[in-house]
């Protein structure tokens, strides 16, 4: 419940910051570089999940080197799709921020979940 109320004070809260950023352009290469920094830092806990994950799944002899690498590059497929479905309706002229959407486009998509399904079906087999 205090979860729920949370979300929805943080989603009411990006008119106001939008606000703020358009009445202070003065902020606004600050808060820009403040937003790569937190998504690189999103980027870098995304990958450091993934470790303990593909870890356990070798351990229980779930799947393969192959079967992990076949995973990892649908998922990989499935970003550059999405990234040139991006490119394709964006006007060249904001392409200007393509670390953004690189990275945006990696954090969006769910590698940590579905690489850990397959541990998950173990588990609740096994219980």
């Amino acid at each position: 419940m205090i979860r729920m109320f949370t979300t929805i004070a943080l989603i009411a809260s990006f008119p106001w910051l939008g606000h703020w950023v358009w009445q202070h352009p003065d902020s606004r290469a600050t808060l820009l570089l403040a937003v790569r920094i937190l998504i690189c830092v999103l980027i870098a806990a995304k990958i450091v999940v993934a470790m303990p994950i593909v870890h356990a799944i070798r351990r229980c002899h779930i799947a393969s080197s192959f079967q992990l690498l076949t995973w990892t590059a649908v998922w990989f497929l499935a970003a550059v799709t999405l990234l040139g479905l991006i490119f394709c309706l964006v006007p060249a002229a904001r392409h200007s921020e393509l670390a953004l959407v690189i990275a945006g486009v990696v954090l969006l998509l769910p590698y940590n979940r579905m690489i850990a399904m397959p541990l998950a079906w173990h588990h609740n087999r096994h219980r």
